[in-house]
């Protein structure tokens, strides 16, 4: 998925990629605009604040917020927002 991410193949992912990304995800029906989206990621992700996401980044960020959405007492603390990736019991 990362290298999917990355268009231009420099082993970086930019909010400008990120964007290009959510043009074809509909995140409004989620409740969430794509700005914020990109914003959210961004700040989750670039734990070091270069602008850019490194595939090990990537990495971590998503394995956290799927730890958080499948370990909700956990992460009580960290209430920031819209939840990406969040626990359902509905069946589909």
């Amino acid at each position: 998925m990362f290298y999917k991410i990355d268009l231009n193949n420099n082993a970086n992912i930019s909010a400008a990629e990120l964007r290009a990304l959510l043009l074809g995800i509909k995140l409004e029906e989620a409740g969430l605009r794509n700005q914020d989206f990109v914003k959210k990621v961004m700040e989750d992700f670039d734990a070091s604040g270069n602008g850019q996401i490194e595939e090990t980044k990537f990495h971590r960020g998503i394995s956290k917020w799927l730890y958080d959405a499948n370990h909700p007492a956990d992460n009580n603390q960290y209430d920031e927002g819209p939840k990406i990736f969040a626990r359902t019991a509905k069946v589909i």
